[in-house]
Parts: C-alpha cells; sequence; structure tokens
C-alpha cells in the first residue's frame, strides 16, 4: 500500500516562500546580483519540487560566495544559536522540541529567535499528516550553522526528546513506527533520555526499521544500544522485542516490547 507523506510544507505564516526574499536581500548584502538570482531560480524550483538540488548548480555557488557571509552578518547570536540547534533534528519537529533545544543551547529568547529564522527561510513550517506544525531547518541553509560538537548534541538532545515524546506519544504510551519513532529513538539515546522514552523510542524505531524499511541489520544495532542503555539506568525492556517476532504485523504505533 502506498503511504502519504508524513510532513507538507505549511501554507500560513512566515514560511518557505519568505526564503526567495531573503536570497535576496543577503545577495545586496553581498554585492553578487548575478549568483543571487541563479540562486532564487534554484530555489524557487525546491520550493514547487521540495527536491534539494543535488549538484554544485546555482544555489551551492550561491551558498559558497555570499550565504555564509551575507546570512551570517544579517543573523544575532542568539539567532545563530538556534539555527545551530536545529541542526540537532533530522526531521521536522514540533516548535516546544526546538525551544527546548534552544534553551539548552542557553538561548535568552528561542521563540523569538525561531520566528526570525522563519521569517528569513532559513527555518521551515510542515505540517505533519494529522494537521499538527512541526519546524526544520531549512536543508539550504545548514550550510549557515556551526557544526554541533558531540557533547553539545547529547544536551540538547536530553533536553529536546522529553517534549519530542510528549508531543508524539499516543494514549498507550507509545511512539509512531515511523520515521519519527526512529528520530526520537536516537535522540533518546544520545541524550541519556529516562528508560521510559528509552523503550518506546527503540521499540518504535526498530518496529520502522525491521518491518517498514526491511533494514533487519540497523534493527539489530538499535535494540543492541538500547539494552546497555537501559542497563546503566537499572531499567529493562518490557518485554521481548518485535524485532525477534518477525511474522508478527507490524503496529501502527508502539507503546511496549511484547
Amino acid at each position: 500500500m502506498r503511504r502519504g507523506p508524513l510532513w507538507r510544507p505549511g501554507q500560513k505564516g512566515s514560511q518557505r516562500q519568505s526564503w526567495p526574499s531573503g536570497l535576496a536581500d543577503a545577495a545586496v548584502a553581498g554585492g553578487e546580483i548575478e549568483a543571487a538570482t541563479r540562486a532564487v531560480a534554484a530555489v524557487e524550483i525546491y520550493l514547487a519540487s521540495g527536491e534539494v538540488p543535488a549538484e554544485a548548480s546555482a544555489a551551492a555557488e550561491f551558498f559558497a560566495h555570499v550565504s555564509l557571509t551575507a546570512f551570517k552578518d544579517m543573523l544575532t547570536r542568539q539567532e545563530t544559536q538556534q539555527l545551530r540547534a536545529a541542526t540537532l533534528f533530522s526531521i521536522p519537529v514540533p516548535q516546544p522540541a526546538l525551544v527546548a533545544a534552544g534553551e539548552a543551547a542557553a538561548m535568552q529568547e528561542p521563540g523569538a529567535a525561531i520566528e526570525r529564522l522563519r521569517g528569513l527561510g532559513l527555518i521551515d513550517l510542515y505540517l505533519s499528516a494529522d494537521a499538527q506544525e512541526q519546524l526544520a531547518i531549512n536543508p539550504l541553509a545548514r550550510p549557515l550553522a556551526p557544526t554541533l560538537e558531540e557533547a553539545d548534541a547529547a544536551r540538547l538532545a536530553g533536553k529536546a526528546i522529553i517534549l519530542l515524546y510528549s508531543s508524539w506519544k499516543d494514549e498507550d504510551r507509545g511512539l509512531p513506527a515511523d520515521r519519527r519513532g526512529l528520530e526520537a529513538a536516537r535522540l533518546a539515546l544520545l541524550g541519556q533520555a529516562p528508560p521510559g522514552i528509552v523503550n518506546a523510542s527503540a521499540l518504535a524505531g526498530t518496529v520502522y526499521l525491521f518491518h517498514v524499511l526491511h533494514e533487519a541489520q540497523p534493527a539489530l544495532d538499535l535494540v543492541l544500544a538500547a539494552l546497555p542503555a537501559l542497563d546503566r539506568a537499572k531499567a529493562a525492556p518490557v518485554s521481548i522485542p518485535l524485532l525477534l517476532r518477525p511474522l508478527q504485523p507490524a503496529p501502527r504505533s508502539c507503546s511496549s516490547w511484547a
């Protein structure tokens, strides 16, 4: 059965449509109008299709010669920190998780910084399949953000995963067996989340990898990573991992290892 997308571009508030104007502003500041013209054309294609340009073409050229200086000059220190915090996530997440990551990065007003970054088109608005707003750093903007060191990423993940789990869990405290569950598992292990979150996210991630993507080795790797994490917390899986029961149909969300 063909599955619909988990997210689609948002259509209200400051959103991806502001991105070309942000490029134009940066171009004026950087003095490279021709490069900006080519970049804007490339980004408009990106906005229409959702596909990041694969080749080192107009948009890549623009970022190499203009954005890394012009856009950075347009951002305050706090906005740069929030953009850096946004690189923690690999998929769109609810704003509270993005705010939590900003607070963990010593942001004073992460909400205001997020709105400014959205206005510049550096953070995109998406709507999930159930019409919930989610945010993600624009893929073309990642080169603008300073790299998160491992210790910083772990600290941010430890704060963000609490809000992420609260936003994504179902009535049974389980997480969806899709990319959200896998992302939650990654952040839970990285941030040494409480055992209940590790249990729920590792299960959802394992089911997604094994039953949906049919990737047995990564699924096993996730189980093997979760077990010592639970052991260090003096906790244990609720029951035998679903990975070891391949004939059982994959649930839509997962609340136990049974």
